[in-house]
């Protein structure tokens, strides 16, 4: 991940679907795509192009609504986040299971149905986890710095690509 500019990090303002989308994109390497407007908000020249572009052909993530666009300006939630983590985690060959815990949360029931196997799994696999309160939130939006430690958990956990001598 980069700064939220030339000189800060912002680690505690939220984070963009692009932004995280991107940040994800790199985590696998960047794989080569040619960026082309698959929504009619993603113009093809845009900075993010290309991890959009790379995330729809492998089914990694999705629209943001009903009306086909990606909104890439609009903070990415909880449940974005599980739900493209365990989509990428399958592109990558991982087996991804509902464990039936969501049940164990004061607000399990308002994870949605198309993301509840991905965000149950992100859950039993320590990559998110509940508040203080019980919660599990995945209806708000997640800062930059808990995308950061929640993608640094995939990474060790899941591509063996992070060690103690890369600084985590």
């Amino acid at each position: 991940m980069s700064g939220s500019d030339e000189h800060a990090f912002a680690p505690d303002e939220p984070m963009t679907r692009a932004s995280f989308i991107t940040a994800l994109w790199h985590l696998a390497g960047s794989p080569s795509v040619i960026a082309t407007q698959i929504y009619d908000d993603v113009p093809a020249e845009s900075w993010y192009a290309k991890a959009v572009t790379w995330a729809e052909l492998w089914n990694i993530t999705r629209a943001a609504d009903t009306d086909y666009r990606f909104r890439p300006d609009a903070p990415v939630t909880r449940e974005d986040i599980a739900r493209s983590l365990g989509r990428y985690a399958m592109y990558t060959g991982r087996t991804v299971r509902d464990s039936g815990n969501l049940a164990d949360f004061s607000d399990g029931d308002a994870v949605s149905a198309g993301a509840r196997t991905e965000f149950s799994w992100a859950v039993e696999s320590g990559l998110l986890s509940a508040s203080d309160d019980g919660r599990l939130a995945p209806k708000e939006a997640a800062t930059r710095a808990q995308v950061a430690a929640i993608l640094m958990r995939f990474d060790l956990r899941f591509m063996g690509q992070a060690s103690k001598a890369d600084g985590y």
